[in-house]
């Protein structure tokens, strides 16, 4: 009958759609896992660019503040106020050009989520003097002031990663000296509850 052949047509053609909608699911699932691999032999050969770039950036900039620690301690003569000023600043900013790649390197590491976090006490009037010393050349350059208020309420020892906390003030700080125009740049540190605060 008529009606049965209109039926047995309609289920052919829903078999043969099904089919199609199989073949295309399988060829993007297909093209998927390609894309995938390729983004992650990316992601890997990047890491492995970072990492290699950073070591080798790293020996001559560790070079360079060998040969300053050199010259300032006078080892190849005594040096006059001026001359040892420009020196402890090409110190100043080789080391903090070689905490930014180490922060690069640091990067790559998390991505790979290969990067620990050290939870141990340490003293932060100490990472400030610390940061200050760091910021002194850069805040010369900007002509900017550059302030630090640690608040009295504020322990003697505090919990956390030293460097981890260090890097992410420095890099804040870095940019406060970039978007600030005139004035100064503040950093503050203070108790809040149980735990403490980076302003």
């Amino acid at each position: 009958p008529d009606g049965s052949r209109g039926t047995i047509s309609t289920i052919a053609r829903d078999i043969s759609e099904q089919k199609r909608a199989e073949t295309e699911r399988i060829r993007l699932i297909e093209e998927l896992q390609v894309a995938n691999r390729i983004a992650r032999e990316s992601s890997r050969a990047k890491s492995e660019f970072l990492a290699t770039m950073s070591h080798e950036l790293r020996t001559p900039l560790n070079a360079i503040i060998g040969f300053s620690d050199m010259l300032l301690a006078g080892m190849s003569g005594p040096l006059n106020d001026k001359q040892r000023h420009k020196v402890e600043r090409l110190k100043d900013n080789s080391t903090r050009l070689l905490g930014l790649i180490n922060d690069l390197l640091d990067l790559t590491r998390i991505e790979a989520g290969r990067v620990e976090i050290v939870q141990k006490s340490f003293a932060p009037r100490t990472l400030v003097e610390r940061l200050a010393a760091q910021m002194e050349s850069l805040a010369a350059e900007t002509k900017l002031e550059f302030k630090t208020v640690i608040s009295p309420a504020l322990p003697a020892l505090v919990i956390g990663d030293e460097k981890r906390i260090e890097q992410v003030i420095l890099n804040l700080v870095s940019n406060a000296f970039k978007f600030t125009e005139k004035g100064s740049v503040t950093l503050e540190l203070a108790p809040s509850d149980n735990m403490w605060s980076i302003v």
